[in-house]
């Protein structure tokens, strides 16, 4: 195993400006570092930079005192801050001691504590929401471009892309409709198309059947019938919005 670390980089802002160049999330608004500068007035008068939320896509390695991410076609590692009950279930998808996993995963980067494991690393990726974090696909080598929902017995799935949501079953054609509304909140995700309403909420999902994990439960009426499965958001749409 080899676990490349890095020394403290000199700016937060520089790392979070160049991967938000990178990423077309749009932040969901401004997250305070916990420090606070009015209990030093000359500090007070220096700018300081506030965390950005945005979708971080890159090579995963959850181990024993191990816990990172590579960016997509990056070489440096960050610790990789992860909810206890998200790190419990990745760690499940995880084959071999070390073996990286593909994940998308939604936070802020924060600066790293001055001891422990962490402090190697030149900063810290704190994780908010996790997106999709799977054993068998090479995200980093697909678009990822697409909102996508599904679920099992029988099959079927719906995409989300631009303005268009197509609706697809086992054994039938794919269908397209127009989006008629989106209503995106923390709590939901909602498309609707004339006749049939597509809703995303923030939670951790498995389908049963594949060696990933989603980070939304998905449902889909159409009116005649509601369909339950599991849905990732496009990791590149800029009508995505990190909330």
């Amino acid at each position: 195993m080899n676990i490349q670390k890095r020394h403290l980089i000199p700016s937060l802002g520089i790392l979070a400006a160049a991967l938000l160049a990178g990423c077309s999330q749009t932040p969901s608004g401004p997250v305070e570092l916990g420090n606070s500068d009015a209990l030093n007035p000359q500090a007070a008068k220096v700018p300081t930079i506030t965390p950005q939320r945005f979708m971080l896509r890159g090579e995963i390695v959850l181990g024993h005192e191990v816990s990172t991410i590579t960016p997509c076609n990056g070489k440096t590692q960050y610790w990789l801050s992860l909810p206890p009950s998200v790190s419990q279930d990745s760690q499940s998808l995880v084959r071999a001691p070390y073996e990286s996993v593909y994940g998308e995963v939604i936070g802020e980067f924060v600066k790293p504590p001055v001891d422990g494991f962490p402090a190697d690393y030149p900063a810290t990726f704190k994780v908010t929401q996790m997106n999709l974090i799977s054993a068998e696909i090479d995200g980093c080598s697909q678009a990822r471009n697409k909102t996508v929902a599904s679920g099992t017995e029988p099959f079927w799935s719906v995409s989300v892309t631009g303005n268009t949501l197509q609706y697809r079953k086992l054994g039938e054609e794919a269908v397209d409709y127009p989006l008629t509304q989106r209503d995106i909140t923390p709590q939901a995700r909602v498309y609707e198309v004339y006749g049939a309403t597509l809703t995303l909420n923030p939670a951790l999902c498995s389908d049963g059947m594949s060696d990933s994990i989603y980070g939304w439960t998905a449902s889909f009426d159409a009116g005649w019938k509601t369909q339950k499965g599991c849905a990732t958001l496009s990791a590149d749409d800029p009508t995505q919005v990190c909330r």
